[in-house]
């Protein structure tokens, strides 16, 4: 048979032609495609960066000081971080970031994300997404930061003085010219004991005892953490081979970094009768205008008796009893007659139970809203001391309750109580 050569090369041709791809093989290559979100400048990676973020929450940070937050790791360098939040610092790798948006860099394949703030308060941050190379990468990782105050002790100073004015002092003992009012009175030791009283479980713990010293100008001063306080101070010295003791509690608040100036009386405690009467013999033998050595009796105010409360946080609940002492020291026994106490309700409309005691006796009652009670208290030479019992309260509240001394050298006392459930 005659073959057709013109077919067959059309044949050969068009194998020729189908050999050469034009028919939708598979691809033996594989295309990756970015993971960003659509903010990438159009480049490709072969693959997704390794990122690692660590956060670390701070629920109380100091104010002002850097403190970490986050760590991110890459092992791809990272040029570009995008953070969110409201307000204080927030650093990466000393570099400022915006509050929103992107804030670019050299880069680095380790950053340290930092933050600080100017007030105390709860703050968060939240880092968005990296950028590596062209791409953003999500993250979406918070973290929580409270910043508090950064606590510094207060300074206290107390210039104290004795029922006469005279100043406090630990410097030397000197003689005082009789008749006139001494400069100083030099006590032999000197201290404080502070105790922290706690608003939530109403308790007072001591928390330091201090030894003081005080200058010509009766100042002392100690620094305590902020708080409410009692303070008790002490201050001692000899009185014809017998130790006085000069004291006062009182109760003040302590700021953060604050700076805080007291005058206060300090008051002689439990001195007998007999010692009263022998400084006075003492006394009474010395030549007006000769010097002699401190006694009691130079310490004389311009009424004979003094009269005081100690400070405290009279806090009790309704079913309980706060008792109080009424103190008195006397440069001579005050026999008393008619309208020396006289005791009432003033500005409280809670229903309570007075009682007084003097030693181991009860010694007055008063038991009704406006009612008065008058009772005759007798002076002594020397050191009183009369307690009032406080109880049965008709409610919460605070009480506020006042009575009137009619020989004491000051008149007019008041006490507030607060009352709770």
């Amino acid at each position: 048979m005659k073959l057709n050569f013109n077919y067959a090369w059309l044949l050969v041709f068009s194998l020729v032609v189908a050999g050469c791809g034009g028919g939708g093989a598979d691809s033996s290559g594989s295309t990756n495609t970015s993971t960003g979100d659509g903010n990438s400048g159009g480049g490709a990676t072969t693959t997704q960066p390794e990122i690692t973020v660590s956060t670390v929450d701070c629920s109380d940070c100091e104010k002002s000081a850097e403190v970490n937050i986050m760590e991110i790791t890459s092992d791809e360098a990272i040029s570009a971080i995008d953070v969110s939040y409201q307000s204080g610092y927030v650093k990466v790798n000393s570099v400022l970031a915006n509050k929103s948006g992107g804030t670019s860099f050299d880069a680095n394949k380790q950053l340290t994300l930092t933050f600080s703030a100017d007030q105390a308060g709860d703050y968060s941050v939240t880092l968005n997404k990296v950028k590596v190379g062209d791409t953003w990468y999500e993250q979406n990782k918070s973290v929580n930061v409270t910043i508090v105050e950064t606590v510094v002790n207060g300074h206290v100073e107390f210039t104290l003085y004795t029922t006469n004015g005279t100043l406090i002092n630990t410097i030397a003992p000197q003689q005082v010219e009789k008749g006139m009012k001494p400069n100083g009175l030099y006590v032999e030791n000197f201290e404080v004991q502070n105790y922290l009283y706690d608003e939530q479980s109403n308790t007072l713990s001591e928390v330091s005892t201090l030894t003081l010293q005080a200058d010509e100008n009766g100042e002392t001063n100690f620094s305590l953490a902020p708080g409410k306080y009692l303070s008790h101070f002490k201050a001692v010295r000899k009185f014809n081979d017998q130790l006085v003791s000069f004291e006062l509690i009182v109760k003040h608040t302590v700021e953060n970094n604050g700076s805080h100036f007291y005058t206060q009386f300090i008051y002689p405690r439990n001195v007998s009768s007999k010692l009263m009467e022998s400084q006075k013999a003492l006394y009474d033998d010395i030549a007006d205008g000769s010097l002699m050595d401190m006694n009691l009796y130079n310490l004389r105010p311009g009424r004979y008796c003094t009269s005081w409360f100690d400070d405290s946080y009279s806090v009790v609940n309704i079913n309980e009893k706060v008792s109080v002492t009424y103190n008195s020291f006397c440069y001579e026994a005050i026999a008393q007659t008619g309208d020396d106490i006289v005791l009432e309700y003033t500005q409280s409309s809670i229903a309570m139970k007075v009682a007084l005691t003097q030693g181991d006796a009860q010694v007055g009652l008063l038991d009704f809203v406006n009612d008065t009670m008058q009772y005759d208290h007798q002076y002594t030479l020397g050191s009183n001391k009369l307690n009032f019992e406080f109880s049965e309260f008709a409610e919460t509240g605070d009480v506020e309750f006042s009575f009137i001394d009619g020989k004491g050298l000051s008149n007019n006392f008041e006490l507030t109580i607060k009352v709770m459930e």
